[in-house]
């Protein structure tokens, strides 16, 4: 008797929605010295578990709704399946807002003056900004892995 958990997107969710839980604790130091970074870590908080969930969300519906029987569908871009594109669309839609937020929005500025947000000393903004361009890259990198990998024809073929 073999067991095979299919719902990789519900752990995704629950390890986001913890980690919200861990910055909300983490920060508590720092809100209480300085009351008026309280509604920051709310703001930042709360944009990690909507923004951080959608690709998952998309997932779950994919897997309960869409036709998509296991997560390694997921991991077939060629496929032609709407829940695993839209979910490759939305994994690029976050990619590229964060992308606009840390360099557009002064976003690095904001995650380094809310202490306790990057489990590792931060200099200032630039190492954030860094730091996530290394992330996207190591993204992209497995995309274009999956695409040489995928067993479905990119293109029908005639």
């Amino acid at each position: 008797m073999s067991f095979r958990f299919e719902h990789h997107w519900i752990v995704a969710i629950l390890v986001i929605s913890l980690t919200g839980r861990v910055w909300w604790l983490m920060g508590k130091p720092y809100r209480d010295r300085e009351a008026g970074l309280t509604a920051g870590y709310r703001r930042l908080i709360r944009g990690l578990l909507i923004w951080g969930n959608i690709p998952w969300l998309i997932m779950g519906a994919g897997m309960l709704f869409g036709g998509v029987p296991s997560i390694d569908h997921f991991m077939d871009l060629k496929s032609s399946n709407p829940f695993v594109l839209c979910w490759l669309a939305s994994v690029g839609f976050v990619w590229a807002g964060g992308t606009y937020w840390i360099f557009a929005r002064r976003g690095a500025e904001q995650l380094v003056r809310h202490p306790g947000l990057i489990p590792f000393p931060m200099v200032g903004p630039f190492m954030v900004k860094f730091m996530w361009l290394i992330l996207c890259a190591c993204g992209a990198l497995a995309v274009v892995t999956m695409l040489f990998q995928a067993t479905t024809p990119l293109m029908i073929q005639p």
